[in-house]
């Protein structure tokens, strides 16, 4: 459940002969109102993920969700995106990668990743691929679904893994 506010709104006669009291209604907003959304439960030393996927539509809800889970989320289209992302001076925690992204052709994503001087873990999020050897360069895969909590639970495995010192003990 995301954030609720409540907000007031009065409502007044039009006629100022009548002694009608204003009337109170509320609206109660949801994660997909315009209002700023505030996490439910904040990470501490919020992490930084970079939603790396092809599709407008499943960035933006995965960037909704993961925010109000507490995260710091960036998004990139393409190839070059994700490049400058790991390669700027504040690179993210983490990497969530749809498979489908488009690269440069030829492009060895895997290796320049490999090559950076700080690890940056990868989360394959995507449809299973035909060719199974780039599940072995990655920490994690989970196959693209309507229920993202399977998604979730692999980012905070990972985070965990990699930044056991950033991330809280489960009770």
């Amino acid at each position: 459940m995301g954030y609720v506010e409540d907000f007031a709104i009065e409502e007044r006669p039009k006629q100022a002969k009548s002694r009608m009291r204003a009337q109170r209604f509320y609206l109660r907003t949801s994660p997909k109102s315009s209002f700023p959304a505030k996490p439910e439960k904040p990470m501490p030393d919020s992490f930084i993920l970079l939603i790396a996927d092809r599709n407008r539509n499943v960035r933006e809800f995965l960037r909704r969700e993961f925010t109000l889970e507490g995260y710091r989320v960036e998004v990139a289209k393409d190839g070059d995106e994700v490049l400058t992302s790991i390669e700027s001076s504040e690179p993210p925690d983490v990497l969530v990668l749809d498979l489908e992204i488009q690269f440069r052709d030829g492009f060895p994503f895997f290796e320049k990743l490999e090559a950076l001087p700080y690890p940056i873990p990868v989360v394959i999020h995507s449809f299973l691929p035909e060719d199974g050897a780039v599940l072995g360069r990655c920490d994690a895969f989970v196959e693209k679904s309507e229920n993202i909590d399977k998604l979730k639970s692999a980012l905070k495995e990972v985070l965990h893994k990699f930044y056991p010192e950033r991330t809280p003990q489960e009770e």
